[in-house]
């Protein structure tokens, strides 16, 4: 499972199930998928994730999650924890927990890190790390920054990725564990490519809004004319540009998995109507969205037809 859980055939499956366990691609239908080397992140993007709403599960390595609101639930034991949005929740392998179902798709992102990579990283602060049955710590100020930077590095696919992505890991490690010792954290100016990180995390989590450039700056903590410069130069877009190209990539995402109308996903996209998402999504990949949805549809059901055949 890639990003989007497009299913890939190769290591990459095993190393989402080697830290969440025996998820099946259904049950992330919803959700983004980042594989790495021994983690896993996971970005819920159209619905809630229906293996973390399994009762009483539990994961084989260390989970965190950082919300982006306070509408989180979770059940650990016989505890109800609401998860909060400038905190870092956080659980030990083994444990036994549950989300629970929310109003709207959940807001967060899920890290997944193999037991034996976290605890030789602790291994540099203390003998032994705690037990962590749904502690929440303060979310270290650098950490969505690294977890974009992690999701760029697991999507593509450049020479040297894997080592990339082990390094990406190890400094991960050490910005939870300091965060959980409250250690404090060598000093760095806030580069202005840190600074657009609030304007993409603002475009990723508040899609169905009407956003504007100015809100979009008022976001990264620059004026709109410093903004639109340092944003272009950093991604290659346009505010309004990279804005835009996400609305159609998530509707591309909802159409396919035709779960929603075109009206819902145009709403859910911030794309305002039916009209206007049928518009943009044929300039944008040649075709209408229904088009596009039976395309899948007729390609799923040829693929199946061939392996009743086989049978």
């Amino acid at each position: 499972m890639k990003p989007g859980c497009e299913t890939v055939r190769d290591g990459r499956e095993e190393v989402i199930r080697r830290v969440t366990g025996p998820i099946t691609e259904e049950q992330l239908r919803y959700v983004d998928a980042f594989p790495g080397v021994r983690s896993a992140l996971f970005m819920p993007v159209a619905g809630a994730c229906f293996y973390a709403l399994s009762e009483n599960h539990a994961h084989p390595g260390y989970m965190f999650v950082a919300p982006f609101d306070d509408r989180g639930r979770v059940v650990v034991g016989a505890e109800e924890i609401i998860t909060l949005p400038d905190r870092v929740f956080a659980l030990s392998p083994g444990i036994l927990h549950h989300e629970l179902p929310s109003d709207g798709p959940p807001r967060y992102v899920a890290l997944f890190i193999e037991p034996q990579l976290f605890d030789q990283e602790w291994g540099h602060y203390s003998a032994e790390p705690p037990l962590l049955r749904g502690e929440q710590f303060p979310r270290p100020k650098e950490l969505l920054s690294l977890v974009r930077g992690y999701m760029r590095e697991s999507a593509a696919e450049s020479p040297g990725r894997n080592a990339m992505l082990s390094a990406m890991e190890v400094e991960l490690c050490h910005t939870l564990i300091r965060g959980l010792l409250k250690e404090p954290v060598p000093a760095e100016p806030l580069s202005e490519r840190m600074r657009i990180g609030g304007a993409l995390e603002a475009i990723h989590t508040r899609l169905a809004e009407k956003l504007s450039v100015d809100e979009l700056a008022v976001a990264a903590g620059l004026s709109t004319t410093h903004f639109r410069r340092i944003f272009t130069r950093e991604t290659g877009l346009s505010p309004s540009e990279y804005l835009r190209r996400t609305r159609l990539d998530r509707a591309k995402k909802l159409v396919a998995a035709a779960e929603l109308t075109l009206t819902d996903i145009a709403l859910e996209c911030g794309l305002g109507s039916s009209a206007y998402l049928c518009a943009t999504f044929s300039r944008a990949f040649g075709v209408s969205p229904a088009e596009y949805r039976r395309l899948l549809t007729d390609g799923r059901s040829s693929q199946k037809k061939g392996r009743k055949t086989k049978a």
